[in-house]
């Protein structure tokens, strides 16, 4: 386990060929871990339905800002980076809906086909780990859908702190949640919320 080091656990579910199990510290883990080339190949495509999925998880980030007393002019002077940003839908709503300066706006991604369409759209994305940027330069990290599958998450919030600029934030929008309503619904291809076998992690609480 990367959060406390024990080898024990117990298995709490087996949803189609996955084995999810809980460590005796209570994180929830796939079992075995996925390996990262079996999974994540692909490229978000800007559709109608992709775009206003980001446009909400925008404005629960903004909500969020809001209630920490931040207005909107402090929010388009940000320097945002997005981790894990695929092909930058949510970079590309922040920048075309709600006026976030392209220069203010950063993703990194380590699949090159996702990089090169965000990159067709004009926004700031590389190919690059988070261990190579430089340490605080951004005000904003956002992770939305992907701390669960990073094989170390406690080390990923180290090396985003060093990104971080003083008094920076994270934005943490959706993980897969292990204890979801939704995961007895027989109607649904599966109890969580993503195929769980491309998740290392799950979480609850």
């Amino acid at each position: 386990c990367p959060a406390c080091g024990s080898r024990e656990h117990r298995l709490i579910a087996h949803v189609n060929y996955s084995r999810l199990v809980r460590c005796t510290c209570g994180l929830v883990m796939t079992n075995p871990q996925p390996v990262f080339d079996e999974y994540y190949l692909f490229s978000s495509k800007y559709t109608e339905p992709a775009l206003r999925m980001a446009d909400d998880l925008i404005r629960s980030m903004r909500k969020m800002m809001q209630d920490a007393g931040m207005d909107d002019g402090k929010f388009r002077q940000m320097k945002f980076l997005d981790i894990g940003c695929n092909s930058g839908l949510m970079l590309y709503q922040m920048r075309e809906k709600y006026g976030v300066p392209n220069r203010n706006l950063y993703g990194i991604d380590t699949f090159s086909v996702a990089v090169k369409d965000a990159r067709a759209r004009g926004l700031n994305v590389v190919n690059r780990e988070l261990k190579d940027l430089k340490d605080g330069s951004y005000d904003v990290v956002i992770l939305s859908k992907t701390i669960e599958h990073f094989d170390d998450p406690a080390a990923m919030l180290k090396e985003i702190n060093r990104v971080l600029k003083p008094n920076g934030a994270v934005v943490l929008l959706m993980v897969p949640n292990s204890e979801s309503i939704l995961r007895d619904d027989p109607a649904l291809p599966s109890p969580f919320t993503a195929e769980p076998a491309d998740h290392m992690f799950h979480f609850d609480s």
